[in-house]
């Protein structure tokens, strides 16, 4: 039988963070090497907005595909309202783990 929890453990064993459970270390590592290119004296971070989003986006790995099906990609509303507003270097499996306990499966 599957068992999600020793599954887990032995993910987050590879996240190398104690403190932070779940954390994808590598992911976060190269999230913040990206941000860290970003200039703001530049297009990067400062001008038209949609811009300067899909330039976050690029930071945190992710694409911009506003032409996409919401649940297939589309990125449209990521930071663009009050509740798509982070980006969080998770281990995938711990973020199912979490989705699933606290209820909010499809």
């Amino acid at each position: 039988m599957f068992s999600m929890q020793s599954t887990a453990s032995a993910e987050v064993s590879k996240s190398e963070n104690e403190q932070y459970p779940g954390t994808a270390v590598q992911r976060m590592l190269t999230i913040r090497e990206r941000v860290r290119s970003l200039n703001s004296d530049t297009r990067n971070l400062n001008g038209d907005w949609e811009n300067v989003r899909r330039n976050i986006l690029w930071a945190g790995g992710l694409k911009d595909l506003p032409n996409a099906a919401p649940g297939a990609g589309y990125t449209g509303h990521s930071f663009n309202d009050f509740n798509h507003c982070d980006l969080t270097a998770m281990v995938l499996l711990f973020a199912i783990i979490l989705t699933y306990t606290f209820g909010l499966k499809e």
